[in-house]
């Protein structure tokens, strides 16, 4: 591979030279992206392209042959027959060959990075969910401030969004990304405006119940968590429980701008719709990372060069596996989840959303019945993939509506309890 001008990105490939072998599957798809981008040339060739020729020529009937007999009445047939095994080699076997060779890599390279991405993807939907508690959502920036949104405990729908514009870092301090650092920068920290960031965030976690608050990792992320660190100080709990976490996010800007988030949230602006998938990516990652297209995820390697359709099959594959191990609680869950419930579809997923948003939280799964759609066979299907929790942790009458037991199998389960003598508030404390 040869760089041409303008290819400072992919310097590490100039005057690439490997055996075929030896060639990773990222090396394969960052060169054929370089290619792409008509900022590489690459060709495959055999080490030794003479004996390779040769052997072409030695292969051909003809010119077997012509050298086997006798005499040189031949010569002018013998170098005929040669010319053509040589331009046969050069301008049409060579080629051909060449172009098989990169497709067939080109194509082990891609499917390596699809299982990549499908095994990346399991731990990132699996996260635990914090349930139980508001979150807000700090969507960091520079010139236009951090983007603040805070997203309820239960529904995860948004009570409040802001936005703070404390003083920039100093230039070459290296705030984004990265851990706490030292004590640099003191004079940053000083002013009006950075007291006035400090006190809308706190004002925010007090007057919301703020149970966490998830920072993402991109740009002068660093300085958002110095930021919401000096914020939790300043709550009228003093900090108590509350804490940060930072959070990937991947993709978030992507959704901002996209027609599900537009429906989603519509009365939110949308420089701070960024800031509620950040939240909510804390609070429920399996409901939220769905929404996301596949190769904005950053779960994998050169996610942008793959197939999109193997990548949202891998997704949709990973959900579903996700769904059957853990379930779904249904009061928090998007649409975009619950639509891929066995039984649900499109329709009746957003219809069960809309109904939890306008009647209020399910507090069992019989209410589920209620929901236009849902209707019995409907019913069957669906009730032991969907959870049922109460956002403000009060008991449920059923305790086994937060369990993956089958409403068709609750009998069994109490007998089972019954024979060995254990009772509901043995298993689930908060039981009535």
């Amino acid at each position: 591979a040869a760089a041409a001008s303008g290819g400072e990105n992919f310097r590490d490939y100039a005057d690439f030279e490997r055996p075929l072998s030896a060639v990773s599957s990222h090396a394969w798809l960052a060169m054929h992206r370089g290619v792409e981008l008509k900022l590489l040339r690459l060709s495959v060739a055999p080490r030794d392209e003479a004996s390779v020729a040769a052997a072409v020529a030695r292969a051909c009937p003809p010119l077997r042959s012509y050298s086997a007999r006798p005499g040189g009445g031949h010569r002018l047939c013998l170098a005929l027959a040669e010319g053509a095994a040589a331009e046969a080699w050069s301008r049409l076997l060579k080629p051909s060959l060449a172009r098989e060779v990169q497709r067939r890599a080109l194509e082990a390279a891609r499917s390596e990075a699809i299982e990549c991405f499908a095994a990346n993807l399991s731990p990132l939907l699996l996260a635990p969910p914090l349930r139980g508690t508001a979150v807000l959502g700090v969507d960091p920036g520079f010139a236009h401030g951090h983007k603040l949104a805070v997203v309820s405990a239960g529904t995860a729908s948004v009570t409040a969004h802001a936005t703070v514009k404390p003083p920039l870092p100093p230039r070459g301090s290296g705030s984004s990304g990265g851990g706490a650092g030292g004590s640099r920068g003191s004079s940053v920290h000083d002013g009006a405006a950075w007291g006035e960031a400090v006190r809308v965030i706190a004002e925010l976690c007090d007057s919301h119940g703020v149970g966490a608050v998830a920072v993402g990792d991109g740009q002068n992320s660093r300085e958002a968590q110095r930021l919401v660190a000096a914020a939790i100080a300043a709550t009228r709990r003093g900090g108590g429980r509350l804490r940060y976490a930072v959070v990937r996010e991947n993709g978030a800007s992507i959704y901002s701008a996209s027609d599900l988030a537009a429906a989603e949230l519509g009365e939110v602006p949308l420089q701070h719709r960024a800031a509620v998938s950040i939240a909510r990516r804390l609070a429920d990652p399996l409901s939220e990372f769905v929404k996301i297209e596949p190769a904005a995820l950053g779960v994998g390697m050169y996610q942008r060069d793959l197939p999109a359709k193997e990548l949202g099959a891998r997704l949709d594959a990973a959900v579903e596996d996700a769904v059957a191990a853990v379930g779904v609680e249904v009061n928090g869950a998007s649409p975009s989840l619950l639509q891929r419930v066995a039984g649900l579809n499109r329709k009746t997923a957003s219809a069960l959303r809309a109904h939890i948003d306008t009647a209020g939280e399910l507090s069992s799964r019989e209410s589920l019945r209620q929901v236009p759609g849902i209707g019995p066979k409907t019913y069957v299907n669906i009730a032991g993939f969907l959870r049922i929790t109460a956002s403000d942790g009060a008991p449920l009458a059923e305790p086994l509506d937060a369990t993956r037991v089958h409403p068709e199998a609750y009998a069994e389960a109490r007998a089972l309890f019954a024979a060995a003598g254990i009772g509901s508030r043995a298993l689930f404390p908060r039981a009535p």
